[in-house]
Protein backbone atom coordinates (compact mmCIF):
# COMPACT_ATOMS: atom_id res chain seq x y z
CA UNK A 1 0.00 0.00 0.00
CA UNK A 2 1.23 3.53 -0.67
CA UNK A 3 0.66 6.60 1.32
CA UNK A 4 -2.62 7.84 0.85
CA UNK A 5 -2.85 10.89 -1.38
CA UNK A 6 -5.08 13.89 -1.51
CA UNK A 7 -6.00 16.47 -4.00
CA UNK A 8 -4.15 16.90 -7.21
CA UNK A 9 -1.94 13.50 -6.39
CA UNK A 10 0.24 14.59 -3.39
CA UNK A 11 1.22 13.09 -0.69
CA UNK A 12 -0.59 14.18 2.48
CA UNK A 13 1.89 15.86 5.04
CA UNK A 14 3.16 13.92 7.89
CA UNK A 15 1.08 15.00 11.10
CA UNK A 16 2.42 18.27 13.21
CA UNK A 17 0.99 17.53 16.19
CA UNK A 18 3.91 16.04 18.03
CA UNK A 19 6.26 18.46 16.30
CA UNK A 20 4.71 21.50 17.87
CA UNK A 21 4.18 19.80 20.92
CA UNK A 22 8.29 19.26 20.74
CA UNK A 23 8.82 22.56 19.13
CA UNK A 24 7.12 24.10 22.07
CA UNK A 25 8.75 22.31 24.85
CA UNK A 26 12.19 22.94 23.38
CA UNK A 27 11.01 26.45 23.94
CA UNK A 28 9.52 26.36 27.27
CA UNK A 29 13.37 24.92 28.64
CA UNK A 30 15.11 28.63 26.79
CA UNK A 31 15.73 26.36 23.48
CA UNK A 32 16.25 29.51 21.08
CA UNK A 33 13.43 29.45 18.59
CA UNK A 34 15.66 28.96 15.21
CA UNK A 35 17.51 26.02 17.48
CA UNK A 36 13.92 24.75 17.99
CA UNK A 37 12.78 24.60 14.63
CA UNK A 38 15.94 23.17 13.68
CA UNK A 39 15.71 19.72 16.06
CA UNK A 40 11.71 19.66 15.07
CA UNK A 41 12.23 20.26 11.49
CA UNK A 42 10.27 23.06 10.92
CA UNK A 43 10.98 26.23 8.76
CA UNK A 44 11.50 29.61 11.40
CA UNK A 45 7.70 31.17 9.97
CA UNK A 46 6.17 28.04 11.13
CA UNK A 47 8.15 28.41 14.11
CA UNK A 48 7.14 31.69 14.63
CA UNK A 49 3.51 30.93 14.27
CA UNK A 50 3.32 28.29 16.13
CA UNK A 51 4.91 30.39 19.35
CA UNK A 52 3.20 33.49 19.01
CA UNK A 53 0.15 32.55 16.68
CA UNK A 54 -1.42 34.32 13.46
CA UNK A 55 -1.49 38.04 14.93
CA UNK A 56 -0.29 41.05 12.80
CA UNK A 57 3.29 41.78 12.41
CA UNK A 58 3.39 44.66 14.81
CA UNK A 59 1.70 42.61 17.58
CA UNK A 60 3.93 39.83 17.47
CA UNK A 61 6.92 42.21 17.59
CA UNK A 62 5.04 43.62 20.40
CA UNK A 63 5.03 39.85 22.01
CA UNK A 64 8.39 38.85 21.14
CA UNK A 65 10.01 41.71 22.96
CA UNK A 66 7.90 41.36 25.90
CA UNK A 67 8.34 37.37 25.77
CA UNK A 68 12.69 38.41 25.02
CA UNK A 69 12.65 40.44 28.28
CA UNK A 70 10.25 38.77 30.68
CA UNK A 71 8.06 41.40 30.65
CA UNK A 72 4.12 42.21 31.16
CA UNK A 73 1.99 43.68 28.67
CA UNK A 74 -0.50 45.71 29.62
CA UNK A 75 -3.00 46.27 27.22
CA UNK A 76 -7.10 46.21 26.65
CA UNK A 77 -6.69 44.05 23.88
CA UNK A 78 -5.85 40.73 25.77
CA UNK A 79 -7.90 38.26 23.44
CA UNK A 80 -4.79 38.68 20.77
CA UNK A 81 -2.18 38.11 22.86
CA UNK A 82 -3.66 35.53 25.09
CA UNK A 83 -1.72 32.27 22.49
CA UNK A 84 1.48 34.03 22.80
CA UNK A 85 2.68 32.66 26.87
CA UNK A 86 3.28 36.22 28.14
CA UNK A 87 2.24 37.74 30.77
CA UNK A 88 -0.91 39.95 30.70
CA UNK A 89 -2.90 42.49 32.10
CA UNK A 90 -5.95 44.42 30.93
CA UNK A 91 -5.24 47.74 33.13
CA UNK A 92 -8.84 48.69 32.48
CA UNK A 93 -10.40 45.75 33.70
CA UNK A 94 -11.29 46.06 37.79
CA UNK A 95 -9.89 43.85 39.61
Amino acid sequence: MGSKKHRKGTPRPAPIGGQRTEFMRLISIGVSKFEACRRVGVNRQTGTRWRFGRIDGFGAQIAAICGAHHATLATRNVKDFEHTGITLVDPWKPT
